[in-house]
């Protein structure tokens, strides 16, 4: 996943939208833990989180929005306890010391694929010839470059031997609950998500793996800016193999 923007100016200022309903320092409660997550696996944290809650009391909030966000966020001392994004983005979070680097953990890697309504072919296609076989005519909905995804469509297809202009339709959504929505929905036939988008959705099945270059690889770090214990223990919850486990069946493999 790429870092496609630094925290800017700008960045801190729009950071606050996008991250709505981010506890300022001191406004929660201590019982909670404040995670940053890209949201791509925003749902599979959210499942990690409630059993972290169920076992340790500690309520899991989790808030998302696009990595260079993210950061700025943390940089305007919004109240945040984990970062949890790609390598890239951590990568950069400890350079510019937002992050404690000596907590950082790595979750997995999320592969992308092409989702289909529930229904469809229960073997996914590899291979790129199979994949585009698969396309067709389209319609395909992939997500557009916006500041909610780390999709990087054009990537994604050039990585199946596709340049534009494309033989078949795509349509353009804001982030991936916009893909998955249109999928659902039968506006388009195929959507490009991250693996733990399209298995958090109970309306899609994945039809098509793309091939090894496109994936997310997940970390976790505790910020800088933390000011509660719930942050180290739940960061040692997402070592253990409960935690694994329901990673791995999540998509982060």
């Amino acid at each position: 996943m790429m870092l496609t923007r630094r925290g800017a100016a700008r960045g801190i200022a729009l950071a606050p939208i996008l991250l709505a309903g981010s506890a300022r320092a001191g406004e929660s409660s201590a019982t909670n833990v404040i995670v940053y997550c890209d949201p791509a696996p925003r749902r599979t944290m959210e499942g990690v989180g409630r059993v972290f809650t169920a076992q340790t009391g500690a309520r899991v909030n989790v808030f998302c929005a696009a990595p260079w966000m993210m950061l700025a966020q943390i940089e305007h001392i919004s109240q945040n306890d984990v970062l949890i994004s790609g390598t890239a983005a951590l990568d950069e979070a400890a350079e510019r010391k937002l992050i404690k680097a000596e907590s950082r953990i790595p979750l997995g890697h999320d592969r992308l694929v092409l989702a289909a309504r529930i229904g469809a072919a229960s073997t996914p296609r590899t291979g790129n010839d199979a994949i585009r076989a698969l396309i067709g005519v389209g319609p395909l909905a992939v997500p557009d470059a916006t500041s909610l995804t780390t999709i990087d469509a054009a990537g994604a297809l050039a990585g199946i031997g596709l340049s534009p202009p494309y033989d078949f339709r795509t349509q353009g959504a804001a982030d991936e609950a916009d893909v998955a929505f249109l999928v659902a929905s039968g506006a388009a036939s195929l959507g490009l998500l991250y693996r733990t988008a399209a298995r958090a959705d109970p309306r899609l099945t994945e039809a098509a793996v793309l091939p090894d270059g496109a994936t997310g690889d997940y970390e976790a770090a505790i910020s800088v800016i933390t000011r509660r214990p719930n942050a180290t223990w739940f960061m040692d919850f997402l070592r253990t193999k409960e935690a694994r486990a329901r990673l791995s069946a999540a998509g982060l493999a």
